[in-house]
């Protein structure tokens, strides 16, 4: 099980793919964990190398006392190359949460990247009264119960049931490994970060990935993202949810692999 200590945090991670291949960096949302790639990592790594982080607090890094802010994951990403030791410029990937983290690194760590893909995720995740009640519906039923609320939404995160019988109750426990006070910590700077008025300015190419059927308010976040990247191209995956690169993994590694070439 790979570790590697940043700032006294041990930090896991999963690597696939050679050494020598164009680094891909990918980035897990809230209360996920790099287990979430486990099939989307391998099938990237024919191209390249690819290096999949559970974030401080979350899957099997350290969870220490503390505040999870935005900034604080994209300054672990960027610590975590280093002590791998990865100088080219890479590819960063950020899903949901992971979105936001990316376009933090992207803003302060521009030089150090080739090319970024935003999945369903938001520069603010609070942007109108839709998206503040749908979250607070949320923390509302997780507050309450985050075995319940995660089931829930682990199932309405995929537009069909998928075909692993097991997956749903992987995503729990893997949810379910993030303490609560972690991912109050977390959602609550997550809420709190707006990066709008720093996209017009961004240089970095960008390919965002929405898709058909995912939450309405993350659905519009992440269109308004690439409304505002003056250098983005959009993507909408067909017939899925809040995971295209799970419920369609072959669209998306063909896209991804299209756009950083």
């Amino acid at each position: 099980m790979p570790k590697q200590e940043i700032d006294s945090v041990e930090l896991y991670y999963e690597q696939w793919g050679a050494e020598d291949a164009p680094p891909i960096v990918l980035l897990h949302g809230w209360t996920g964990a790099s287990l979430l790639f486990k099939d989307f990592g391998p099938a990237l790594a024919e191209n390249y190398r690819v290096v999949a982080p559970d974030l401080r607090g979350h899957g099997q890094s350290a969870k220490p006392k503390g505040e999870y802010t935005i900034q604080s994951f994209s300054d672990d990403t960027r610590a975590l190359l280093q002590a791998l030791g990865i100088r080219q410029k890479v590819v960063l990937f950020g899903q949901s949460m992971g979105g936001l983290i990316a376009l933090d690194y992207a803003i302060r760590y521009a030089e150090t990247l080739d090319k970024l893909i935003i999945a369903i995720s938001s520069a603010r995740l609070l942007f109108s009264w839709r998206s503040w009640l749908e979250w607070q519906m949320i923390m509302l039923f997780y507050r309450i119960s985050p075995e319940k609320m995660f089931a829930k939404q682990s199932e309405a995160f995929f537009h069909q049931p998928p075909g692993d019988p097991n997956l749903l109750n992987e995503l729990v426990a893997m949810s379910l490994q993030t303490p609560k006070d972690v991912a109050l910590n977390a959602i609550k700077h997550s809420s709190r970060a707006d990066l709008t008025q720093d996209l017009g300015s961004m240089k970095t190419s960008t390919l965002v990935i929405t898709s058909e059927f995912d939450m309405p308010s993350l659905a519009e976040g992440t269109r308004r993202v690439h409304q505002l990247l003056p250098n983005s191209q959009l993507v909408v995956v067909p017939n899925c949810g809040h995971m295209p690169f799970i419920e369609q993994m072959d669209f998306v590694v063909a896209k991804i692999k299209e756009f950083v070439g």
